[in-house]
């Protein structure tokens, strides 16, 4: 379940970025994307999501919603607590041997499917009333 920084930090971006009203059915400024690998028949991390003080204790990871379900598969929403992955040079990265709190975005692929898939979802930091939207673009393969 390894997942990128680049990752995280894009993801990070389109959440901040956007003014979002309440209505969570369709993709409004401040949206982003990602395109992600999984394999046929096992479960793929899409993206986590946390916050992490100065002193490297966690704060509350916000929350996700989904707004367009997968249309060959499923997708779960998990809090749990995990190591952030703050690249190297991060003035967060000496926090990276510490577990916070973290909300996970997890995909299953349908029995037998191979190909495309899409899930959209909206997230909103802890305090906030703004959504941020992304699009994940996932490719199943054998």
């Amino acid at each position: 379940m390894a997942m990128r920084s680049a990752l995280y930090s894009m993801i990070a971006m389109a959440l901040l970025s956007g003014c979002v009203p309440s209505e969570l059915s369709t993709t409004k400024e401040g949206s982003g994307s990602a395109k992600v690998s999984a394999k046929a028949g096992q479960e793929t991390g899409l993206a986590g999501f946390y916050k992490v003080n100065g002193d490297c204790s966690g704060r509350n990871p916000g929350s996700l919603k989904v707004v367009t379900e997968p249309a060959h598969g499923t997708v779960r929403i998990q809090r749990f607590t995990g190591n952030p992955t703050y690249a190297s040079g991060h003035f967060l990265a000496k926090c990276n041997s510490h577990k916070v709190p973290q909300l996970g975005l997890f995909y299953k692929p349908a029995p037998g499917f191979v190909g495309s898939d899409r899930v959209v979802v909206a997230a909103k930091a802890a305090g906030s009333d703004v959504y941020g939207y992304v699009t994940f673009h996932i490719e199943v393969a054998n």
